[in-house]
């Protein structure tokens, strides 16, 4: 990371011109005055800060943030699996070496702190969905950490109203709360949000008449617009898998499916260059190349964690467990749903890609480590020579993950 070129990475040039004209003016600069300067400015503002320690100061703070996502994700992991050890390790070394996080931190972007504090906003939410009551520090816990992340990015605001629905629901149907104490508890955690986040959507709109100005369509500014290949998307691209295992680098072009999955298994846009015969040297291709075909096994491993996940969230004896776990996939879908359905907006190859998604990291940790767990379990009965093939391939896995960022 220490080596990487700070102009290295998706619009990094563009989010250090929104860094400098922080630093300059002493003041936000507004979405139209600079490619980037749509973003919520918590990112840019922390950064501004460290600015006075020099350059590479501000590589800390995108690493920092990927590497707290895998300190919460144990957290997480420890509340849903108490004592479990095996499901926590598991969490743990799929969100240290899982590639979307790893390339995240160390580019410059906005997208790691994005995730840190949306992570720490599931995690507040799933502590309130433990706990026997919602105690009004809860509350507020959540609405403040949430608050932070629709700070940071846009994404985020896909997961607050289902933190805040869920937080509701659980006050109804689980502690059988009165509804005054409902609308008292999520009232104060919508109106942390609002503390937090609200005057720069209402800032927005005092200047543009909207809460989001972002790029969907032309860019704010009169002089700025933006256009990417194909343009358009068929039937096709929203059913179509299959073209990553053939041309593991910008499979965007094919299918979203493709596009996303690329992105998250590899570097599969590679630093937003244009074309992969300019990609940089920082990365090891081999073992990113081979990784995409080892992550195939592992993405079946995910898709077992949420059938777990799924029957937990209908036949956990524990309601507030049933609560959890209907809260995981149901932000799971949250967040999806949002990605897919902006590529119908912005019709481009880049927008199929995963760092979008990794607010996720955390139930997608929990996923894994269920599906490994479950895997692991039955061949108890099959006897230890094929759980050692098992671990042994799995362990593979996850390493030559990681060995496509070890230079």
């Amino acid at each position: 990371v220490v080596r990487i070129p700070l102009l290295l990475g998706f619009d990094a040039r563009h989010h250090l011109a929104y860094v400098e004209l922080i630093r300059e003016r002493h003041a936000l600069p507004l979405a139209t005055d600079g490619w980037s300067t749509f973003h919520p400015p918590l990112f840019y503002t922390v950064a501004a800060g460290l600015l006075a320690f020099g350059e590479q100061a501000l590589r800390v703070l995108p690493f920092i943030a990927g590497l707290g996502c895998v300190f919460v994700a144990h957290s997480l992991a420890g509340r849903l699996a108490p004592g479990d050890r095996r499901v926590a390790l598991l969490a743990v070394a799929f969100a240290a070496v899982l590639p979307v996080n790893l390339y995240s931190a160390a580019y410059f972007t906005n997208e790691t702190l994005h995730a840190l504090l949306a992570s720490l906003a599931l995690l507040a939410t799933v502590d309130a969905l433990l706990a026997p009551d919602v105690s009004l520090p809860r509350a507020v816990a959540v609405g403040a950490w949430l608050g932070l992340a629709v700070l940071t990015k846009f994404t985020a605001l896909a997961l607050a109203p289902v933190a805040l629905l869920f937080l509701a629901c659980k006050l109804v149907a689980v502690d059988r709360a009165p509804w005054r104490e409902t609308l008292r508890v999520t009232g104060l955690a919508a109106a942390a949000l609002l503390v937090v986040a609200g005057w720069y959507y209402a800032r927005n709109v005092w200047h543009f008449g909207v809460p989001i100005l972002g790029n969907w369509g032309r860019m704010p500014g009169a002089d700025q617009a933006w256009w990417q290949q194909p343009g358009f998307h068929t039937w096709a691209y929203y059913t179509g898998f299959g073209e990553v295992l053939r041309h593991g680098y910008f499979a965007g072009f094919v299918s979203l499916w493709d596009g996303a999955y690329s992105s998250f298994w590899a570097d599969g846009l590679i630093a937003g260059r244009g074309t992969p015969s300019y990609r940089h040297t920082f990365w090891n291709y081999d073992f990113m190349s081979a990784g995409i075909l080892l992550a195939l096994p592992l993405s079946a491993l995910l898709a077992l964690g949420g059938a777990i996940t799924l029957r937990g969230a209908f036949a956990s004896p524990d309601p507030h467990r049933r609560a959890v776990h209907a809260f995981e996939l149901t932000a799971l879908y949250a967040l999806l749903y949002a990605f897919a359905t902006l590529t119908l907006s912005l019709p481009f190859f880049s927008q199929a890609k995963a760092s979008y998604l990794v607010p996720l990291l955390l139930p997608l940790a929990l996923l894994f480590g269920r599906g490994v767990d479950a895997v692991d379990r039955r061949l108890v009965r099959v006897g230890p020579l094929a759980r050692g093939v098992f671990a042994g391939a799995v362990a593979s896995g996850l390493a030559c993950l990681w060995l496509g960022f070890a230079g």
